[in-house]
């Protein structure tokens, strides 16, 4: 008899080979981890392939529109979703508060007039730093140095393969320049995974921000580091200065020039590159973005007292005359269960109204991250709410609700005519 060949069907040899691929990376990564300092350092500077010329197609500047911001923080949202840090959002954007300062310039690099990577600078300014949420960075706040943290860095799925070193060190350069010649900065700040400190520390020799430690940040262990940029040119050359071209950091960040990059142009010596006005503000990051739906109330605030000087508050006084009886409602103290939904992630609700809640919960919820939530307002209905977490204190955390839901609308209003005729009474 003829022996019989079995062979897997194709879907399964796929998914072996993405196991057997994930297997591989991982010993790889534990491999590496356990090599000696000096032996890894080597191996991070002579595995760089820096660009010596950019293709005439590709460009590298300041977002300065509403398309190029649009793009930017769409590869950003796209970015973080692969990496499960955030829950897809219905605008298909990534958009934090601090982008709509005069102290944030976000970096794009484009092939043609498409947007394929992108990082934005945050100046600490009104709103702090989003790292400053988990990390203590006091040092830098109770300095008299220029500090900014570096955020948002992604790169267009499709891209990263062929173009990934063409994009990254041409947007780290940018950044670098950017920095020392324009912006006044002179430390940035980062937060990366701690399987990517090696890289950093040996190859742009950032170095551990004290006091921080690794943290949960958006779901992930985190670290915190910290960059001299005044200093930094000097390392470079001090560990550059013979190496071949292509593995020289000082002479691609120190010395090299791309015609591809474009710099701002500036009538007076001002530090700020800001690109916001009413109709940018109005058109892009509050019906586009939905910016005032994902941010807190005590950040709405602190940006209408920002621009409360500029054609800008406009904006936010209609926003308010929209909103007054969703923002400024009335509160309800509760002792109800909820659970996240399809986990066994059990909480107790101590407050609602119509547009929040506060949960008590030992089991901590994530920063950033929006969550779908099964309340049980009694002993026979339950209420599905979609909440993004504002604010957390201990074991209490603070949620905005994002949809609409009848029956919630509904409970909240028994509440209030339970609430006020028992006053009346």
């Amino acid at each position: 008899m003829p022996l019989k060949i079995y062979t897997l069907p194709r879907k399964q040899v796929k998914i072996m080979k993405k196991i057997t691929k994930k297997i591989t990376k991982k010993i790889q990564q534990l491999f590496f981890n356990n090599l000696p300092l000096p032996i890894k350092s080597n191996f991070i500077r002579t595995s760089i392939n820096l660009p010596q010329s950019l293709a005439n197609n590709m460009s590298f500047k300041i977002a300065d529109t509403s398309k190029e911001l649009e793009e930017a923080y769409s590869v950003l949202h796209d970015a973080y979703v692969e990496q499960t840090f955030i829950t897809p959002q219905e605008n298909g954007m990534r958009i934090v508060s601090q982008y709509v300062l005069p102290t944030t310039t976000t970096i794009v690099g484009k092939i043609d007039d498409q947007v394929v990577g992108t990082l934005s600078i945050i100046k600490a300014g009104e709103l702090g730093l989003p790292m400053e949420k988990v990390f203590d960075i006091s040092k830098f706040k109770n300095g008299s140095n220029t500090y900014a943290e570096i955020s948002a860095l992604a790169i267009k799925k499709g891209f990263r393969r062929e173009f990934g070193g063409s994009i990254f060190f041409p947007l780290l350069k940018y950044m670098h320049n950017y920095c020392l010649d324009f912006f006044n900065v002179e430390y940035i700040l980062i937060t990366i995974h701690p399987k990517d400190k090696d890289f950093y520390k040996e190859l742009l020799f950032f170095e551990d921000i004290p006091n921080t430690g690794t943290i949960d940040y958006m779901g992930t262990p985190a670290i915190a580091l910290a960059l001299n940029l005044k200093t930094v040119g000097a390392k470079f050359k001090e560990h550059f200065e013979n190496k071949p071209a292509m593995k020289n950091m000082y002479t691609f960040f120190i010395e090299k020039t791309f015609p591809q990059f474009t710099y701002p142009k500036r009538e007076y010596s001002i530090t700020n590159d800001s690109i916001i006005n009413e109709e940018l503000f109005k058109e892009f990051f509050v019906a586009k973005g939905n910016i005032f739906k994902n941010i807190s109330l005590s950040e709405f605030m602190q940006l209408k007292d920002f621009f409360s000087n500029t054609s800008i508050a406009s904006v936010f006084t209609e926003y308010l005359d929209r909103q007054r009886l969703i923002r400024l409602h009335h509160r309800y103290s509760v002792k109800m269960i909820g659970t996240i939904k399809n986990t066994e992630h059990e909480f107790v609700i101590a407050d609602v109204s119509k547009k929040g809640l506060k949960i008590k919960s030992f089991t901590p919820f994530k920063a950033d991250l929006i969550y779908n939530l099964e309340i049980s307002i009694n002993n026979s209905n339950t209420v599905d709410l979609q909440v993004y977490l504002t604010r957390k204190s201990n074991n209490t955390y603070a949620f905005q609700i994002l949809n609409e839901n009848p029956k919630w609308i509904n409970f909240i209003k028994d509440l209030e005519n339970l609430h006020f005729n028992q006053r009346a009474n």
